[in-house]
């Protein structure tokens, strides 16, 4: 019976390599460099996404096959910024770089868009105790680390990844503030993270604001929460002039024009029985200021 690992395989390919073919598949024979995480990396991957004119940057961990790991994991590294490559050339000249850099760990890329010539310092800034001194504070040091060419190229783009992790899980962190252990709603929150960091992202570069994420969020959820998309307005007869419309969001400042802020929140509490025993039901009530039914 075949590996699960070759089942996911097709063309030869593993599974993340052929999703990535399915994503870059528009830019093919644009010669554009693709930095990819080792969901995607592999050496297969590498050499198909060169038949189709893209070259490709990525980090190796688990994909390993065709790999020389043995041999660049028996390297003797001591210092942070050492490196050790491995090139071979196929017979159409094509040239791949399977190389080793010593960060805090090795680090394991595969290349065939750049070299281990030296790159610009891999900069960063720690707390480190200076003073010998007992009690004394730490001191904010600047650490450097030499890096080759194209390990800085891949970490100037999939940098940006990890700033998208750090906004979606540190700043808004909905899947910390709404736990739950069913797995669809897991998926869906962190789909609704992602989409609404990119909103944050797109606003930040089209607009150049100063404004703080946490408040691009808050002010985000009022507007999605006080819209008037799915609300019928009232008809003439009815006299009420639209008394249970949502209040309307001004543009400048995201705040309701009738002067009320934010009042539909969802609640925790659970629905009671006659009996008094708690059902499964959320409790539903209405909003004491605008008279809509909310949760």
């Amino acid at each position: 019976m075949p590996a699960a690992s070759e089942l996911l395989e097709h063309n030869g390919i593993p599974h993340g390599g052929n999703v990535l073919m399915s994503l870059v598949n528009p830019w093919a024979l644009s010669d554009r460099v693709i930095c990819a995480d080792s969901f995607f990396a592999s050496v297969s991957a590498a050499e198909a996404l060169k038949r189709i004119g893209l070259r490709f940057i990525g980090v190796v961990k688990t994909a390993t096959r065709k790999y020389p790991l043995a041999y660049l994991s028996s390297r003797d590294m001591v210092n942070r910024g050492d490196r050790v490559g491995v090139e071979a050339r196929n017979d159409d000249g094509a040239r791949l770089l399977a190389f080793v850099w010593m960060d805090r760990d090795r680090c394991f890329f595969v290349s065939t868009a750049s070299s281990i010539s030296n790159g610009s310092d891999f900069v960063r800034h720690r707390w480190r105790q200076v003073d010998p001194t007992p009690d004394a504070d730490p001191e904010r040091v600047e650490l450097r680390v030499p890096q080759p060419k194209a390990a800085e190229i891949y970490y100037g783009a999939c940098g940006l990844i990890d700033q998208h992790n750090r906004h979606r899980q540190s700043t808004l962190a909905i899947e910390t503030k709404l736990p739950t252990k069913k797995w669809d709603m897991r998926v869906n929150l962190s789909i609704l993270s992602m989409i609404i960091v990119d909103s944050w992202m797109v606003f930040e570069q089209a607009t150049r604001t100063n404004e703080s994420q946490k408040d691009y969020y808050s002010l985000l959820a009022e507007e999605l929460i006080d819209n008037t998309y799915d609300f019928r307005r009232a008809s003439r007869r009815s006299g009420r002039d639209g008394e249970n419309l949502s209040p309307a969001v001004t543009e400048a400042a995201a705040q309701g024009r009738s002067g009320v802020d934010i009042h539909l929140t969802p609640t925790k509490r659970m629905r009671k029985d006659k009996n008094g025993t708690l059902t499964r039901y959320r409790r539903q009530g209405r909003c004491r200021v605008c008279k809509m039914k909310t949760t």
